[in-house]
């Protein structure tokens, strides 16, 4: 995750299009960037020195992601929207666990997917979830997560991001693998509008430049 950090970083500050934004200055802003992540590992991750938080900043954020954990003055966390998702009726359900009983009984399923958006709320809302749903595929014995995060601050928010839903994937996979034994495949992060703030875009250039590998010539 830190080694694909360094190559969007780049990407979005030599070619990403400027563009204001809503919160004051200008972004640069590139559409629709696919990371695919293949070797990470889910409970131990690996830990780069460029990272902007701690590992304890990192600990602390997990499990908003993960589970339906309640944070006083914060109205909602990415993992409550999974865990605790309210239905017309006030039922609330898990989504995760509704992913992961699905695949233990049916692994060939397309159907395990869990949202964080709620329409009557989100579509009129200032503050709708960034990161908006995850699906789950099963192949050759592995499990693919695909993430769609709809608004994504590339330098301060994406490590964190991507760190949790490997987290999120691997527990995925433990719970079904108590049944049926899976592998940890890919994770796919979407980022539809992975934008770098002009605050940050001097921060940006001096982890580049210390940091991502110097390429005399590289093809696709």
């Amino acid at each position: 995750i830190g080694e694909a950090w360094l190559e969007i970083l780049y990407n979005i500050m030599k070619f990403g299009e400027t563009k204001i934004s809503s919160y004051g200055g200008d972004q640069k802003e590139l559409i629709n960037i696919n990371t695919i992540i293949t070797e990470e590992d889910p409970f131990t991750p690996k830990w780069e020195k460029y990272f902007q938080f701690t590992e304890e900043e990192l600990d602390e954020y997990i499990p908003q992601v993960t589970t339906n954990l309640k944070i006083p003055d914060v109205t909602y966390t990415y993992g409550q929207r999974f865990r605790e998702a309210e239905l017309k009726d006030g039922t609330k359900i898990d989504q995760i666990q509704g992913m992961i009983d699905l695949l233990k009984e049916k692994p060939h399923k397309r159907s395990a997917i869990a949202f964080t958006w709620n329409y009557d709320e989100d579509s009129k809302s200032g503050e709708p979830p960034c990161i908006n749903f995850v699906h789950a595929l099963v192949q050759e014995n592995k499990l693919h997560l695909t993430s769609y995060i709809r608004s994504n601050d590339m330098y301060e928010a994406w490590p964190r991001n991507a760190l949790a839903l490997r987290r999120l994937h691997g527990e995925i996979v433990k719970e079904i693998s108590k049944q049926t034994p899976l592998g940890v495949g890919t994770l796919n992060i979407i980022s539809g509008s992975a934008h770098i703030y002009e605050k940050n875009w001097p921060d940006a250039e001096e982890i580049i430049k210390n940091n991502r590998p110097y390429y005399s010539i590289r093809f696709d």
